[in-house]
Order: C-alpha cells, then structure tokens, then sequence
C-alpha cells in the first residue's frame, strides 16, 4: 500500500515539512522564553530580598544607637516601626505579586521562608510598639535585646533565602543550557536526517540525470532519462524524454534555425556597430554636412540602400542638405522635397515610385532607376526636423526588419544635427554677449560665489590697468590687497548677501601692483555692486560696474580756481 505522503507534491511536503519545524521552532523559543523569564524572577527576587536585609541592618544600626545613648526623642521609635511596616508590606506586595504566583505556588521552601521573614518582621513590629510605652532603662534593654536577636535571626534567614535563590536561579540557569544543547543537537540531527533525504531523493536523481546528459551530449540515441511518476526526479525524467524525443526529430529544423538567428544576429551586430561608430564620428565633429554624409554612407552598406539624401525643415519645406549615391542633376532639381509634411513627418514610410502624389519628383526618381524610396523622419526635442531618404533600385533589397535600423539611424542624425545646431546658436549667442560688454561705455565684470571673476570686458581690463595677457579667471575680488587696505571688501560682501553698493575709490593698475611698483599713477573709480539672481531666485554671481572718475578731477578743479 502506498503512503498517502508519496502522493504530494514536492511544494506540499516542503510546506508541510516547513510548518513542522516551525511549530517545534516555536515551541522551543517559548520554552527559553519561559526559562529566561523565571531566571529574571529569581534575579528581581535577589534584588529584593537583598534590598530588605539591608534595611533591616540599618533600622538595627539605628535603634542600637538610640537605645545604647539614652537618647529615645519623641517619634524616633515611630520613624523606625513606619521602616518595618514599609518591609512588611513590601514582602506582602512581593508575595501578591501575579508575576511570581507560579514561583510562589512551585517553590514551598521560598514561599515559607519569606513568610517566617514575614512573620520575625511582625515580633519585631510589636516589640517596638512596646519599646515606645517603656518606663524605665531596664525594660528599654530588654525590649531592645529582643529586637536585636530577631533581627539577626531575620538577617540570618535572608542570607539563606538569598543563597537559595541564587541556587535556584544557577538551576534555572543549567536547565536552560542543557535545553539548548539538546535544541541545537535536535536541530543538527534533523538537519543530518533532511540531507539524507535530500541525498536520497533530489541529489542522486540529479547526478544519474547529469551522468544521462552527457550521453546525450554525446550523441547517444539510446539514452534515456529515469522515469517515475512518485517522484519529482520520475516525473522530471519523463518530462525531459519527451523534450529528449521532440529536439532529436527536430534537430534538422533547429540547426536551420540556428544558422538563421545567427545570420539576423550577424546583421543586428552590424547595425549596432554601425550606429555606434556613426555616434561615435557625431561626438567628434560638429558640422552637421559631415554627420550627415557619414549617415548615408551607413545606410547605404548596412541598409544595401543604393542612393539617399537628408532634408532639412527650413521655411515651412524640406531642403536637401547632404546627397550620396545621386548625380548633380538630382541635387540641382530635387532642392526642394515635394511631399506632402503630412506624409513624413509621423513615422516611417514606404514610398513606391509609381504611386507617388508628385509626378515630376516621380520623373527625377524614374531617370535614375529609383523604384523604392523609404523615409525616415528627424525628431529632435519631439519636433519633426527633416527626413532621412534611402532609394532603391530593386524592391527586393528593403525589408521590413531594416526599419528599426533606419529609424534608429535618423534619430542619431537628428539628436546629432540638434545639438549641433544648439551649439551654433549658443556660440553666436556668447560672441554677440562679448561684443556687446565690451561695446558698454562702463566697465563691466562678474565674479562668482568665491570672488572668482567669470567675465571681465574690454573698459574693466583698461580701468583695472590690466596687462594684455592678464587671466582675469585667476583674480578674486575678495582678495584684492588694495581693496582690502581700504575696507570696501566689507562693502563687496554685502552684495552677496542682497544688496546693492556704491563707492568711489582711488586704484592703482593691477599690472603695477603684480610688478611691485608704485610708479603707475592710481585712477578714480567709481564702483558699484550689486547681487545677480539665478532662476531658482539664489543669488549666484555678483556684477561689479566700474566708472572712470578720473578725468573728470581736473576739470572739477578748474571750474573750482
């Protein structure tokens, strides 16, 4: 009769398998925690016990000292007696307590021990209630010898009580070491037992499964996998037969397959190739003709395209920008690409000669034997920027599986030719700025967050008395010696934090000054700072405009004669 555990899967018995060790996982952690728990009840049991004999050693102490001076004030033997009934109800709050009702209810000796505790602190109680009616030193004596020797009867009875506690506790304490050595032996006994069975059922199958393959691997026919439906290997085996039968009659029909995958790999390769090394040429020139040449030249040996050209949106129509694999009579009557935008500009298309809208692009196309014309548009930041056209001769060269190609090709050419373009209105934008600040009737630099000057023009450098060859990116506002002589850095510094300054202030040539001379006569200027904001609104740069005041000096004192 077969076992009704043969019949689960092997996910059901690993789920099974699980729980098991998780159950006894769980109960072995609440176990310890029990252990652990009663180890911290003995530990807190100490503690008090221990905090009591000492209370106890110092009301002794106390009464000792009053009794054997003749010095009972009134209320002494009261603050004493309130000390006692602090202990004793202490203890009562202990036994009460429901954390330690099992160790109370377990442990008879401990729970008769803290009631005779109990029980001497009660004799001691009502002796003292008797020591403060006494009328004479006599009955005082006695009454305090008997307080004395339950004292020490009480403090002898701790010292045992807190030996045995601390006994119970190391037994607690061994219980709990030899538990985990016994878990941790179980476990290492389970884990034994579990590789032996993973041996059994899952490591052996496999490794005659590995000794199977490789005689399959060596063109042995009549291998065959291990096959059994009660295990998971038996039916793995089966599985692997079928899959071993379907691969052998088929195996014609794979390597021609293979030899197909491989040649589209070889062809995707070469796109590849050809993309990178097209965005390769992009990254190191900037005119937009050479970029363009180039990717014609790639469409043309990996597309087997056998013409083509880009156009370019200028004016609201296409414009031919580059040409490959074409006459000049093409270049001169095909300038203008007359095909509807509509047409071009969403995706790739496929244009048949004969069916074209435009019979005299048509006729050009007909005169160069030019059948098949695939568009690739440009986007460049998500707006149609031209086409990149390949022609064919023979239909048969484009397939479909070329499109990807091509419009990753046109997207290369757009992102190319865009920030070239950028780049080239940028540059302009730059030079026509330079000309500009440098055409301005003032002085004019910029200094960044440090005091690193950014931008110096032409009337700064000549005000400033700045050599030819003077690298202004190497001189700091903040550090300017004479500027800092007459305390106007403080002045500067209030720009960066919002304002605007204004001050006039004699300067003698930085040239001089970088020379150690003083020869070279000083200028009046009048300067003015002011805080320069970025778009986040943080101020970035500081702008300093200068004024040359000193012509204006001599005729200030003519007109004063």
């Amino acid at each position: 009769m077969n076992s009704p555990f043969k019949r689960l899967t092997i996910f059901q018995k690993f789920f099974i398998s699980l729980t098991i060790i998780f159950v006894v996982a769980i109960a072995e952690y609440q176990s310890f925690l029990q252990k652990s728990h009663k180890v911290e009840l003995y530990d807190s049991l100490h503690t008090e016990i221990s905090s009591t004999r000492v209370s106890i050693s110092k009301l002794e102490y106390l009464l000792d000292m009053f009794v054997v001076a003749w010095r009972l004030e009134y209320g002494t033997i009261d603050i004493i007696k309130g000390s006692v009934n602090d202990l004793v109800a202490n203890l009562n709050i202990l036994r009460e307590d429901p954390r330690y009702s099992r160790i109370w209810e377990e442990d008879a000796m401990l729970t008769g021990s803290v009631h005779n505790i109990q029980y001497d602190l009660s004799r001691i109680r009502d002796d003292l209630k008797r020591l403060n009616n006494a009328m004479s030193q006599d009955e005082i004596i006695l009454l305090h010898n008997s307080i004395d020797t339950n004292t020490v009867l009480v403090t002898e009875k701790a010292e045992r009580l807190l030996s045995y506690i601390t006994e119970r506790r190391q037994a607690v304490f061994r219980e709990f070491k030899n538990r985990a050595l016994l878990s941790v032996a179980g476990f290492v006994l389970l884990m034994l037992a579990g590789s032996f069975v993973f041996y059994r059922k899952f490591f052996s199958p496999v490794h005659m499964a590995v000794l199977t393959a490789r005689k399959v691997l060596s063109d042995d026919e009549d291998a065959r996998f291990a096959e059994d439906e009660a295990t998971e290997a038996g039916r793995l085996g089966a599985r692997l037969n079928m899959v071993l039968t379907y691969f052998r009659t088929n195996k014609r029909r794979g390597d021609e397959e293979r030899a197909l995958l491989k040649a589209l790999a070889g062809d995707l390769s070469g796109q590849l190739s050809g993309l990178s090394a097209l965005m390769t040429f992009a990254g190191k020139s900037l005119a937009q003709s050479e970029v363009f040449n180039a990717a014609l030249r790639l469409s043309a040996s990996i597309a087997r395209s056998d013409a083509g050209a880009v156009y370019v949106l200028e004016g609201g129509g296409l414009r031919l920008k580059a040409a490959y694999g074409v006459d000049e009579g093409y270049i001169r009557q095909a300038q203008t690409l007359s095909i509807a935008l509509e047409d071009l500009n969403k995706s790739l298309s496929v244009f048949d000669r004969v069916n074209l809208s435009n019979p005299s692009f048509s006729a050009v196309l007909a005169e160069r034997s030019i059948e098949l014309m695939v568009s690739s548009p440009l986007f460049y930041n998500k707006e149609f920027s031209g086409v990149l056209v390949s022609m064919y001769r023979d239909r048969a060269h484009y397939t479909a599986e070329l499109a990807p190609f091509l419009e990753a090709a046109a997207s290369s050419i757009a992102v190319a030719s865009g920030h070239s373009a950028l780049f080239q209105k940028e540059l302009s934008a730059r030079k026509f700025l330079e000309h500009l600040m440098n055409q301005l009737p003032h002085g004019l630099a910029v200094f960044d967050i440090g005091g690193r000057c950014v931008i110096m023009n032409a009337q700064a450098r000549q005000m400033l008395g700045a050599e030819h060859r003077f690298d202004h990116s190497r001189y700091s506002i903040l550090e300017d010696d004479l500027l800092k002589a007459q305390g106007m850095v403080t002045s500067i510094k209030k720009s960066y934090e919002g304002y605007s300054t204004e001050f006039i202030i004699k300067y003698s040539p930085l040239s001089a000054r970088a020379l150690g001379l003083n020869v070279a006569p000083a200028r009046k200027l009048r300067i003015k700072s002011f805080p320069v904001y970025d778009s986040g609104g943080e101020i970035s740069h500081v702008a300093l405009l200068y004024e040359d005041l000193t012509e204006s000096e001599p005729a200030q004192a003519n007109g004063a004669q």
